[in-house]
């Protein structure tokens, strides 16, 4: 698909140069063609059609040079399993629960991480770690990648929970809420109504950081920058709520990295 929109691309844009320079086109009817507003409105034209274009149906995944038919299916961790897992495993997956995870509790235990075609390092990690299944979520249409989705249910979900909330900042009550989802259903509708009151409002429990777990949120939420003209890079993570950005923010300064700013009241910015 993209390479059929390049060469639509191409072709247009070497149409629009030879009609500007070529000598045997009437200069009198052709210079409104080529203004800028009908250039402008030209591109317009491809983006909307580019964007309406969908991707090729998404039937599997690669990952570390191996291909999975999709969907990928639960995988089960046992409990002893998951106390297996080194400290910076678990840092490294709580970071990136606490950036692209989401809990699900009122029709059955859930934690789910979506992302996008890109994320599928993450999406992998997720699964052999904890166990779990891997689903595409949606197709790619245009500019919009295909996305994919981890979901781990039911008492999985659960055991999962209660490893990664010592670790977790942004999402660790949600979590400790899920390990202790009742079975009866007044009580569920109690702790659902919980589960929605922390996921609207800020509820982030500060506590330390580590390198793993910088690595983890920065890889579900962060993105990189080169200022056009400068030798430097930017580091950016925005979020609605700003104590996991303090957190960081105060772990990267003691750890000696240029000290982080905040540019906005929601968007920290490290500078290297």
């Amino acid at each position: 698909m993209m390479i059929v929109a390049r060469a639509r691309r191409c072709s247009c844009m070497a149409w629009l140069v030879g009609s500007v320079i070529s000598p045997s086109r009437p200069h009198s009817s052709k210079l409104a063609d080529t203004s800028l507003e009908a250039l402008q409105e030209r591109n317009k034209q491809l983006h909307a059609e580019l964007s309406a274009t969908p991707w090729p149906r998404l039937v599997s995944l690669t990952f570390n040079r191996q291909q999975y038919a999709l969907p990928l299916h639960a995988e089960h961790k046992a409990e002893a399993d998951l106390v297996q897992l080194s400290l910076q495993q678990l840092e490294y997956l709580a970071g990136v629960f606490d950036g692209d995870g989401c809990v699900q509790g009122r029709s059955g235990l859930s934690l789910r991480v979506s992302q996008s075609l890109d994320g599928v390092s993450m999406l992998m990690c997720m699964r052999q770690a904890l166990g779990g299944s891997i689903h595409k979520s949606r197709d790619g249409r245009g500019f919009q990648k295909p996305m994919l989705q981890w979901a781990l249910n039911g008492g999985s979900a659960r055991h999962a929970a209660k490893i990664l909330a010592p670790f977790s900042i942004v999402k660790r009550r949600q979590l400790e809420l899920l390990v202790e989802w009742p079975q009866a259903h007044a009580d569920k509708a109690d702790c659902a109504f919980r589960l929605g009151f922390l996921k609207r409002n800020e509820a982030a429990v500060p506590g330390p950081c580590s390198w793993a777990y910088f690595a983890g949120f920065f890889d579900a939420e962060g993105y990189i920058e080169q200022p056009r003209g400068k030798a430097s890079i930017v580091l950016k993570i925005a979020q609605k709520h700003p104590t996991i950005l303090e957190c960081l923010q105060r772990f990267l300064a003691e750890n000696s990295v240029s000290r982080p700013r905040f540019i906005t009241e929601v968007e920290a910015s490290v500078t290297i």
